[in-house]
């Protein structure tokens, strides 16, 4: 099961670790590509409603969507960078976009282990 926290609880816990400023990127990146993806999935239907119903309006719908699907995903992955940028300047070590910590406590730790990073948390 997943716990729910909020905002503030996030950068409470993390900003010791990863600094202040990444916690928050980390936050505004992934709802941007939660929201990227919630919208690419409603593309999707819309282009089966839309070849299931032969319904030409849905076209205009399913662009807009896929167009917004695309920005999201977009500016999340520019923002989770500019996190890592971030990262990189607290913890003192190169944070690659592909190769960045996941931020679950038991994760955090071995990634700094591997990456020979010391902070305590």
């Amino acid at each position: 099961m997943v716990d729910i926290i909020t905002v503030s609880e996030f950068v409470n816990e993390w900003a010791p670790r990863i600094g202040e400023e990444a916690s928050r990127l980390q936050v505004r990146g992934t709802r941007l590509l939660l929201l990227g993806a919630a919208s690419g999935a409603t593309w999707i239907v819309t282009q089966v409603l839309g070849a299931a119903l032969r319904a030409a309006s849905l076209e205009l719908v399913a662009a807009c969507l896929l167009a917004l699907a695309v920005a999201l995903l977009a500016a999340g992955a520019y923002v989770i960078n500019r996190s890592h940028r971030s990262m990189s300047l607290h913890l003192g070590v190169k944070v690659q976009f592909l190769e960045g910590p996941r931020l679950h406590p038991d994760t955090f730790r071995r990634w700094c282990q591997h990456h020979g990073v010391d902070v305590h948390g």
